[in-house]
């Protein structure tokens, strides 16, 4: 006797989506040929004359086209074989577990792989979230704020304001015989300085890229947690007969 194959969980996995595509496709084109009552529908007609000299025609047959229960029968096979593989799927997650280790830490132990491949979206999500965030000007020298958690600022900086001031400009000095002549020039005065702090609630880009490297870390992490639960051996689950059973007696 031949040993039935065992299948481990990404095995039925793999064949899950292509399985259920095939499965709804062909049922797909089913509903749309049940409505179609005439399609099952037939007859024989035979002439039968009065005497032996009546007119004489040919018999006329119209062929049944589809048959309901065959058309039954196959949905039940194509559905049974879809239940059997949620089932068995469902039973096996139920048991397929696996630990994240980062560097030889384990990080959490025992991880459903259903938990897992939600990690992974969400940690790919955590990625593209961290990519956003704002750094730190490079071209400026910032400080811990002292005074607020999350605040930077540079040491301040100081730049004068002017303001313009007219002036007489004495082109000629006055003498005997001419007064002086002038004309009014505009200067501009130092009139005060501004005092500038700039503040930032940006972060380091060194924590940046902290932060990538161990999302990254933790997602490669989750993908390897996530094929080693794939690896459990299936549970086996047979769900559509007793359904289709019970449905049919």
């Amino acid at each position: 006797m031949t040993a039935t194959k065992t299948k481990k969980l990404h095995e039925i996995l793999a064949i899950e989506k292509g399985l259920k595509q095939r499965t709804y496709s062909r049922i797909d084109e089913m509903q749309k040929v049940l409505p179609k009552v005439d399609f099952f529908n037939g007859h024989y007609r035979k002439w039968l004359p009065l005497t032996e000299d009546s007119e004489v025609f040919p018999p006329e047959n119209k062929k049944v086209q589809f048959y309901a229960r065959e058309i039954l029968n196959e949905y039940v096979t194509l559905r049974q074989e879809v239940f059997d593989v949620e089932m068995t799927k469902d039973l096996t997650n139920a048991t397929a577990r696996a630990d994240i280790i980062v560097d030889g830490e384990t990080i959490a132990a025992e991880v459903p792989a259903t938990t897992l491949l939600f990690l992974e979206k969400e940690l790919t999500d955590l990625r593209t979230f961290v990519q956003t965030l704002p750094i730190l000007d490079a071209a400026e020298e910032w400080m811990a704020d002292g005074n607020h958690e999350f605040l930077y600022r540079t040491n301040p900086e100081k730049t004068h304001r002017t303001k313009k001031v007219e002036k007489p400009l004495v082109l000629y000095d006055a003498t005997k015989e001419h007064p002086a002549q002038t004309k009014t020039v505009t200067e501009d005065v130092i009139i005060g300085h501004w005092e500038t702090t700039k503040v930032t609630g940006a972060i380091p880009v060194a924590d940046k890229l902290t932060y990538w490297k161990r999302v990254n870390k933790l997602l490669d992490a989750v993908k390897e947690a996530r094929e080693r639960a794939n690896s459990a051996t299936c549970i086996e689950g047979k769900l559509g007969k007793a359904i289709f059973q019970y449905v049919m007696m």
